[in-house]
């Protein structure tokens, strides 16, 4: 048996976030102000990331069909998130990116019955994972391994689902050679998808 360390996911979660949230600072040559302008500027903003949410929408154990509860008491699921990320957001004058690094659309019986017994690409439904991070304004989400497991009709349409970017430098359609999802983003996009599997 591991010791407790007393660290949580959320302990973990709120330390991340304060330490990205630090200072840019930006040097004269980086910046666009015509000759004699001022020294550096600083620009300061907030990171707050997910990973590996493996479509946990909601804090609920499937198998026990009851609210998720581990030894640790931690949570999962963007839903719990919702307060947290608007919290942060209202304390702050600055801006606020919400990022997710993927392995996002499996892994959880709600994932499955989405991409098997109900799937999006013939109900035309909104995928969960899709729905909840569009309510929490992601601004954008990397491609995990995880996203191919249902197959590319389904991530092609998960991926035009959401109303931000979806990335993947090393993600190229063998049909035409381009990334299957964008390459760089800084802020939210209409949610349209430009691959073409």
């Amino acid at each position: 048996m591991t010791p407790s360390t007393g660290l949580s996911r959320r302990s973990i979660l709120a330390a991340t976030a304060a330490s990205v949230a630090a200072p840019i600072v930006v040097s004269d040559a980086a910046q666009a102000h015509p000759k004699g302008g001022h020294g550096p500027q600083t620009y300061t903003f907030t990171v707050l990331g997910t990973s590996d949410t493996h479509g946990n929408v909601y804090n609920w154990d499937y198998y026990k069909d009851a609210e998720y509860d581990d030894s640790a008491h931690n949570d999962v699921g963007v839903a719990k998130l919702a307060a947290l990320i608007k919290s942060i957001r209202a304390d702050r004058s600055i801006t606020t990116m919400v990022l997710d690094a993927g392995d996002t659309i499996q892994g959880t019986p709600l994932a499955t019955y989405y991409a098997k017994q109900e799937p999006i690409t013939e109900t035309g439904e909104k995928h969960p994972m899709a729905r909840a991070m569009n309510v929490l304004h992601y601004d954008a989400v990397t491609l995990g391994n995880h996203e191919f497991n249902y197959g590319l009709p389904l991530l092609n349409l998960w991926i035009r689902q959401l109303g931000f970017p979806a990335l993947a430098a090393n993600a190229v359609s063998v049909k035409t050679g381009r990334l299957v999802a964008g390459s760089t983003a800084l802020a939210p996009s209409s949610g349209k998808s430009s691959c073409d599997w």
